[in-house]
């Protein structure tokens, strides 16, 4: 018996230390998960505050809108050349036509519409790859064979200025050489009939934006002026929801606003609705709920900021008027990347874009940090470093979370932020101009220098002329406050104009302008 006794405790033993194992794997499993899904947090946070900064130069440029664009055009003047060998197309449309066009597009189908399976299409067609234009064609092929069954809602990106700065400008003019401007402004008179909003069985709303509390409220025949209704669009296209009550301006991005709660549950009983869905957020899962389940934000372009980084999502809906959702994410490979992977690989994305903004504002930056440095030693605290950094960017990040990725060295809780500007791992072209001031407005827009050609290429030509660059220089400067010297506006002209030619063509401008983030080759 004592034999048996004794191998019972070491049995006993060895199932404790088990145990032990198992919990101590478990904790630290948990801690690893943890701290992976605070950086996926803080990752998205960094991509998601670039995009919003971005989008409030963007708003600006809505004051552009008024280039002179053609107003009529007819597609029977676009002349298709004999060696075209794509799906030709008659009017009316038919079922067989846009099948032909689908194939012809190689689309992968999840469906197609029909009288029995009507669709919603809520928004930025374009702008979300290298393949928006053919699905704008396959979705206006649809639209035309069951009017009555594919609804297209106008989203933000429906529009010409943001095509120029989101890449669907560039798209088409590669694509139609020849005819590419007049589809172009063919497109934006399509993009003003879309509608804003759909409304599913008078109880659901599919709208890009919310729905406004002055809805109700306008008078078509008040006789209202232009600008005062797209500034009423410009508010339908650019808000979002908060989780607190009121109404107010939406500063991150720079137009529309933020609702909240009350507002929703106010608009919805007014119009006697039960749920409003709509878009123009990225979500993680895809899609997300908020206001007490009243709105609900889908998503459905994953791999928004960078692979890995979100999933995509659809809705199915019944009789029920109950959302179903569908989620996927599209992936360049067939492997799958596992939780690290996708954190690591977007992490080092989003750094790389911080690191991008923190270069093109060294300037502002160095004078912050000397503000908390009155005996100029080069030293500031990381507390007035992570202050002064969010004064500069605005970009509302936990800079002091992010110091360990973003400053190398930092001793006894110093930063030396001379140092640290010297370090960050970007290049930029040597231009010889003399006003500084011309270059660092450039550089802090680099993300809008394919915008800014096309807005100083004011006759479309591919070239910018030195008089153009002269001209829209000088009403650039008067709309910055900035005082720009003809003598800096063309140095700046003849600097960039590399081969001498007289004009300044797209690669030119490009190139002179280009940023190079050093750590990504290193």
């Amino acid at each position: 018996m004592g034999c048996g006794m004794g191998k019972s405790k070491v049995q006993l033993k060895k199932c404790d230390r088990a145990i032990r194992a198992a919990l101590l794997i478990q904790r630290w499993y948990r801690q690893y998960v943890a701290r992976l899904e605070m950086r996926r947090r803080c990752t998205w946070n960094i991509f998601q505050s670039i995009e919003y900064a971005g989008e409030q130069d963007q708003i600006k440029n809505e004051i552009c809108r008024d280039i002179d664009w053609e107003r009529y055009f007819c597609y029977r003047s676009i002349e298709v050349p004999d060696s075209y060998t794509g799906p030709h197309l008659t009017f009316p449309m038919t079922f067989c036509g846009v099948s032909k066009l689908v194939e012809a597009f190689k689309h992968k189908q999840n469906g197609l519409p029909s009288s029995d399976k009507p669709y919603v299409f809520n928004g930025d067609y374009v702008d979300r790859g290298k393949n928006s234009l053919e699905i704008l064609l396959i979705l206006f092929g649809f639209l035309l064979v069951y009017p009555n069954d594919v609804h297209l809602n106008r989203g933000n990106h429906e529009d010409h200025i943001v095509n120029l700065r989101y890449g669907f400008t560039k798209e088409v003019l590669g694509k139609y050489r020849l005819h590419g401007k007049k589809i172009l402004k063919l497109l934006q008179k399509i993009f003003s009939w879309l509608p804003l909003a759909t409304v599913i069985d008078q109880k659901v709303l599919i709208s890009y934006r919310k729905l406004s509390q002055s809805d109700s409220d306008s008078d078509p025949e008040s006789g209202e002026t232009d600008e005062h209704q797209w500034k009423q669009i410009v508010d339908m296209l650019w808000s979002d929801p908060m989780a607190q009550d009121g109404c107010v301006p939406n500063e991150v991005r720079g137009g529309g606003c933020y609702w909240g709660p009350d507002v929703t549950e106010e608009v919805l009983g007014r119009h006697n609705l039960q749920l409003l869905i709509r878009s123009h957020e990225c979500k993680q899962e895809g899609y997300e709920f908020c206001h007490n389940r009243r709105v609900l934000t889908i998503f459905s372009a994953s791999n928004y900021y960078e692979v890995g980084s979100n999933r995509g999502a659809y809705i199915r809906m019944g009789s029920d008027l109950v959302p179903h959702f569908i989620q996927y994410q599209a992936s360049r490979t067939c492997r799958e990347l596992t939780l690290r992977q996708s954190v690591g690989w977007t992490e080092r994305s989003a750094l790389r874009a911080l690191r991008e903004q923190l270069f093109v504002h060294k300037s502002d930056l160095i004078s912050a940090f000397q503000e908390f440095d009155p005996h100029n030693t080069g030293k500031i605290s990381l507390r007035n470093w992570a202050s002064a950094t969010e004064k500069v960017l605005n970009l509302g990040l936990p800079w002091r979370v992010l110091r360990p990725q973003l400053v190398n060295r930092a001793q006894c809780g110093m930063v030396d932020y001379q140092q640290w500007i010297k370090e960050l791992s970007i290049t930029e072209p040597k231009l010889e101009v003399s006003d500084n001031s011309i270059l660092e407005t450039m550089y802090k827009n680099h993300s809008n220098l394919e915008t800014i050609f096309r807005i100083i290429d004011t006759d479309h030509s591919g070239l910018i002329s030195f008089e153009e660059f002269h001209q829209t220089w000088k009403l650039l400067s008067t709309h910055l406050k900035m005082e720009i010297s003809d003598k800096a506006i063309a140095d700046l002209a003849q600097s960039i104009d590399f081969n001498k030619d007289g004009s300044i063509d797209i690669n030119e401008f490009m190139e002179a302008f280009r940023l190079v983030d050093l750590s990504a080759h290193s």
